[in-house]
């Protein structure tokens, strides 16, 4: 496992528990942006570029991904129905390659490989069924080909999702349990939930997690004693590791949580961020989210203001911030996400409630001047 790879982790929860409806859009929500109340723009900002802008569907908020300078999505860029995985230039906005796919789930990306989930066919009755329960595939990050494909253990879909250089593991909605799978050619290898995946490891920490309804577990341990550093309870649904530093963005009530920086190796909570209604991005040094406004609440049918910060990964200061118009976004349960991935400079910005894809050149201010940590 390379020990240079900022490592994704990406849990999707109640996304992911409502896949068919994820799935039941109507093709022509965006064929006609004028009627949609929730078409966003961009305020003027000297620090964001608008790359480009696009329709698109991402119904989960794992299902994009940064990949060596490209986006790596599931779902699509054409505002209708179809579910494919596709890897985009940032830059450019070039399509590499597009391969189709057959539902939404989390995805992880490895240092060649991407895995994919998607919900199963058939009821699940008990839990060491395989027969149309979730499906697991990898793919080649290179040409997008499908390298093995395979079912997991009494599952109907998959919210957690991890892979190392040997085993990919996917816990099931309907059995809580881990199905462990090889890496290089998807055999099952066990069902186990003693097994806690390795979701990070350099020569000094290793990070394991075991997710679970209600909060999973997160364990650090010492790579070459096995010494248990600490622990952490609690749903995570992003997680980065960038300079000593552990990037957590969880989950507590109705699609609301908030993002911490962390001290890898003593568990020093350094910042925190509430509020937070989307995946958490990090890269070179940068940490980005949507957040609410300070007393908003996140209710369904109501458009909520909420802005996109950009964070120093260190100090915790806000160094910028990403507004739009209409400031308000519209949460829709197991339908509507709202995500943000980084790679280097460029950042790249979903919005659910408008279908709408953005890329974005971030280029941050000579010398930053720390802006409030809350929403106004």
């Amino acid at each position: 496992m390379s020990i240079t790879l900022i490592w994704r982790f990406y849990f999707v929860m109640l996304s992911c528990l409502a896949l068919v409806t994820c799935q039941s859009q109507p093709k022509n929500q965006m064929n006609n942006q004028r009627e949609n109340p929730y078409h966003h723009s961009i305020k003027e900002n000297e620090y964001f570029t608008e790359i480009w802008v696009s329709e698109g569907v991402i119904s989960c908020l794992s299902c994009i991904q940064t990949y060596d300078g490209d986006a790596i999505i599931l779902g699509n860029l054409s505002g209708n129905n179809d579910v494919n995985l596709l890897r985009v230039d940032i830059a450019t906005k070039t399509i590499k390659w597009v391969k189709s796919a057959t539902g939404y789930g989390p995805i992880w990306v490895g240092d060649t490989t991407i895995y994919t989930s998607s919900n199963g066919t058939a009821r699940v009755y008990h839990e060491t069924q395989t027969i149309g329960t979730a499906v697991v595939t990898a793919h080649n990050a290179s040409t997008g080909e499908a390298i093995w494909s395979n079912n997991v253990y009494g599952a109907r879909s998959i919210p957690f999702l991890s892979a190392s250089d040997t085993i990919v593991s996917a816990a099931g909605q309907d059995y809580i349990n881990l199905t462990h799978l090889d890496a290089n050619t998807g055999a099952r290898v066990g069902l186990n939930d003693d097994i806690f995946p390795i979701i990070y490891l350099d020569d000094r920490i290793t990070l394991t997690y075991r997710w679970s309804y209600g909060g999973g577990l997160l364990n650090a341990i010492e790579t070459d004693s096995q010494k248990q550093l600490w622990q952490y309870n609690g749903d995570i649904e992003s997680f980065f590791v960038e300079k000593d530093i552990l990037i957590l963005g969880s989950t507590q009530n109705k699609g609301v949580g908030d993002v911490s920086a962390i001290d890898l190796m003593t568990d020093e909570t350094k910042w925190t961020y509430d509020k937070v209604v989307s995946n958490v991005a990090a890269s070179d040094s940068k940490v980005y989210f949507f957040q609410l406004a300070k007393d908003a609440e996140w209710s369904q049918n109501v458009a909520i203001p909420a802005l996109i910060p950009v964070v120093d990964i260190n100090s915790g200061e806000r160094i910028s911030t990403l507004n739009f118009i209409p400031e308000g976004i519209k949460p829709m349960y197991g339908v509507n996400s709202y995500n943000v991935w980084a790679y280097d400079d460029l950042v790249v910005v979903y919005f659910g409630d408008s279908h709408q894809l953005f890329a974005f050149q971030f280029t941050p201010p000579p010398s930053a001047v720390p802006l409030p940590t809350t929403h106004p």
